[in-house]
Formats: structure tokens, C-alpha cells, sequence
């Protein structure tokens, strides 16, 4: 099978990280805060809160991959670490708490997340295009 993603060339767009920080705080935490402070005391809240936790990081990952036309995947990754910086910052300073193994374990699945949910993207992404190409022609 060939390679589906063009190696040889590289091209970073800081709009992406931007954007794609932009789209953590409103598509992930917004919905994460409001899940969490609903406390509602059921298996089924918690559940859907912590499966969000994971699946909403890819989410907005894949979607940076498969919206950025020509972009890698660094943008998403870098957004993912931005990302966990801010949420790192505030568990620490709003619970008093230093920052421990268990932080920086949570800082690298954000970062993993994203950068598999970015790559994804990419991937359907560029089948989509040479799928396009092949009906046109």
C-alpha cells in the first residue's frame, strides 16, 4: 500500500494552532465543565463525562487534521500541548495542588490524542482527495 501522506514536504501554519487551541477550550472543556458541574450523581454522567475526556481531545484533533489542507499534524500535537499547559496551570493553582506524575501523564495522552486524532484526519483527509481525483479523472 502506498503512502498516503507526502512526507518530503512540510509546512507549519501557526493559524492552525491558534484555531485549534481555540477549538479545545469551546468543542472539550466548555462541554467537559458543563458535564462535570451538572452533578448529576449517575453512572451513566460520569461515564459520558470521562469518555469525552478522551474522545473529545480526538475529535477536535481529527478535525484539525481533516480541515487543514496541507497542514501536518504538528499543529494539532502543538495545540494539544498548549492545550494541557492551560489545564495543567489551572488544576494546580485553583486546587493547590503540585504538579505530579500523575499531570504530566495526563499532559502526554493530550498530546498522543491529538497527534493520532490529527493524523487520522489527515489520512481521510488525503484518501478523500485521491478519491476526488480518480472519479474526476
Amino acid at each position: 500500500m502506498e503512502n498516503v501522506i507526502d512526507r518530503n514536504k512540510f509546512t507549519f501554519d501557526i493559524r492552525w494552532v491558534g484555531l485549534g487551541f481555540c477549538l479545545f477550550v469551546v468543542m472539550h472543556l466548555l462541554p467537559a465543565y458543563f458535564i462535570y458541574y451538572l452533578r448529576i450523581a449517575s453512572s451513566a454522567a460520569v461515564i459520558v463525562y470521562t469518555v469525552w475526556l478522551f474522545a473529545g481531545i480526538a475529535f477536535v484533533a481529527f478535525y484539525i487534521g481533516y480541515k487543514s489542507r496541507g497542514v501536518t499534524v504538528v499543529e494539532a500535537s502543538i495545540a494539544g500541548a498548549l492545550y494541557s499547559f492551560v489545564l495543567l496551570a489551572a488544576v494546580h493553582s485553583s486546587w493547590e495542588t503540585p504538579i505530579e506524575m500523575a499531570n504530566s501523564l495526563w499532559f502526554y495522552s493530550i498530546l498522543v490524542i491529538a497527534t493520532i486524532g490529527a493524523y487520522v484526519g489527515e489520512v481521510v483527509q488525503s484518501l478523500g482527495e485521491k478519491k476526488a481525483k480518480s472519479v474526476a479523472g
